[in-house]
């Protein structure tokens, strides 16, 4: 459940980008009796995590950077939690002549093994 919230990305070391989660329920507090549905996925080993919110698909103009673009923008993007935060964020401002109506939030996780060899995020620094 994304109680509102844009679905998250997933963008492969190949640079396949998923969709994970489907949209559903009101928006997280908005109704203190909505019950929300959880979901799990699998992440692999150098997958990267991109969490946004709704501002950074609505920049100012319609569909300027909806999901499509954001999606084809990720698919386009370096290797690495880092770099794709970068180049995200550089798409954004390139947007960003037009006064912003909404917060933008933006975090992008990458999947690492830990000493144990189990998946672990690891956010862009």
């Amino acid at each position: 459940a994304n109680a509102g919230h844009v679905p998250v990305l997933v963008r492969s070391p190949r640079a396949n980008v998923r969709v994970v989660g489907r949209a559903s329920g009101p928006p997280l507090g908005v109704i203190t009796s909505a019950r929300y549905r959880q979901e799990c996925t699998p992440l692999a080993h150098g997958e990267t995590v991109v969490l946004m919110t709704d501002g950074v698909l609505e920049p100012i103009e319609p569909d300027l950077l909806g999901m499509s673009t954001i999606t084809r923008l990720l698919a386009e993007a370096p290797s690495g939690a880092a770099r794709v935060e970068r180049w995200l964020l550089s798409a954004l401002d390139r947007s960003a002549n037009v006064e912003r109506r909404d917060d933008a939030t933006l975090l992008c996780l990458e999947v690492t093994r830990s000493a144990r060899d189990a998946s672990v995020l690891r956010r862009a620094s």
